[in-house]
């Protein structure tokens, strides 16, 4: 058999003698390159390196939307409550919104920004109160502070007379409704007429014997009106004085028809009024060294000096000792040394004599010393006494 190499079928003559070399010649220099590469080999190739760089272009166009940013770390200042979370958003309002955050309608908010993927959101607190005053009802939120604090952001004036319901030195989170009453007195002088029998009355006619009938005369009237917030609370005289006397009609059988004066001449001196501590007409019970006189209006006949200023009251809560080294109790007032001396003996009543606290010894002081909004403290058993006490205007009456 033959083994050359057979030369290919099909093909023309001038094809196999450009085109074709022998097997084994085929690793063999030539010159000649033919390409087996198929064309569409070639075009699916393209089309993969077209799609790679169409991929490529999308990631890189989107990549803003896909970026991965790292979680903040945000603390929080809640008063002594510190904690912390994470969080992705870095603008206050959302921050806020986060479960862990509790926000209260009154709280003040402020946030530090984020910096190195940290921030520090602080909360201020604030309680509402309310204030009524001048007929109004004023509402705020304060974060701390005491009713004269409250007081003092509204721009309330109070003035000497007025009186607070509860103490000014409590925190205004436990005073509840704060309510101050504007008092003013005023006084009034009528002219009215007397009947003789009236007249007798007002000059001391003794029981038992017979007044006689007699022409009207006249009497001037001088009222004092207390007033508690424009309305007329209390109605009492304060003076009286006849302008005219009436004149009897018949003559009188006993010595009802005597002038006052005459009468008075013949009458035993009245004994004096001295202050009793265990009459429970005074909220002290402290017994004075010596005996209080007391004249017809209650108030002490000899003193050094007569004081006149509001009044709080204090409980064993609120003092456990006192600045003086006195046992604290009902008689042991605090005040300012500067204006009364420790150790001063005292009494102290409302002007109008509605309420007495008697005979008190200065043993003690308090911040109220500093504001000179509260000229003494009194001391009281417990703090709802306190509360009800509120603030007063009163007479401190400085023994010695």
């Amino acid at each position: 058999m033959n083994t050359s190499t057979t030369e290919p079928r099909g093909l023309g003559q001038d094809v196999i003698d450009r085109f074709y070399v022998p097997k084994e010649k085929r690793n063999e220099d030539y010159g000649l390159i033919i390409s087996r590469k198929s064309p569409r080999k070639e075009k699916r190739k393209r089309n993969y390196l077209y799609a790679l760089m169409a991929i490529v272009l999308v990631f890189v166009s989107l990549s803003p939307l896909f970026n991965v940013r790292a979680a903040n770390e945000i603390e929080v200042r809640d008063g002594d409550n510190v904690y912390t979370f994470t969080t992705y958003s870095s603008d206050m309002e959302a921050i806020v919104k986060n479960k862990t955050v509790q926000i209260g309608k009154y709280d003040i908010v402020s946030f530090s920004g984020i910096e190195d993927s940290k921030g520090v959101l602080t909360i201020i607190r604030r309680y509402p109160v309310t204030v009524h005053v001048d007929g109004q009802i004023r509402e705020m939120a304060l974060p701390y502070g005491t009713v004269a604090d409250v007081i003092d952001f509204a721009g309330i004036t109070i003035n000497k007379n007025d009186v607070c319901n509860v103490s000014l030195n409590l925190p205004f989170k436990d005073a509840g409704v704060i309510e101050i009453d504007r008092i003013n007195y005023k006084t009034e002088t009528k002219k009215e007429s007397i009947t003789y029998t009236e007249y007798m009355n007002l000059s001391g006619t003794k029981k038992g014997d017979r007044l006689v009938k007699g022409q009207d005369g006249t009497v001037i009237f001088t009222y004092e009106y207390k007033m508690v917030n424009g309305k007329v609370s209390t109605k009492k005289v304060v003076s009286q004085e006849i302008k005219a006397n009436p004149l009897p009609t018949e003559k009188a059988t006993t010595k009802a028809t005597e002038p006052a004066s005459t009468q008075a001449k013949t009458e035993a001196p009245k004994p004096k009024n001295i202050f009793d501590p265990s009459s429970g007409n005074a909220r002290s019970t402290m017994k004075p060294d010596s005996p209080i006189e007391l004249d017809a209006n209650g108030n002490p006949v000899n003193y050094k000096q007569l004081i006149k200023g509001k009044a709080s009251a204090y409980s064993y809560e609120d003092a456990e000792s006192t600045s003086t080294g006195m046992k604290p109790g009902v008689g042991v007032v605090a005040v300012n040394p500067n204006q009364i001396p420790y150790y001063s003996k005292l009494y102290i009543k409302t002007p109008d004599g509605s309420y007495i606290y008697g005979y008190a010894v200065a043993g003690n002081t308090g911040g109220f010393a500093k504001n000179g909004r509260i000229t003494v403290d009194l001391f009281l058993d417990t703090k709802e006494e306190c509360y009800q006490f509120g603030i007063k205007e009163v007479e401190i009456y400085v023994l010695y």
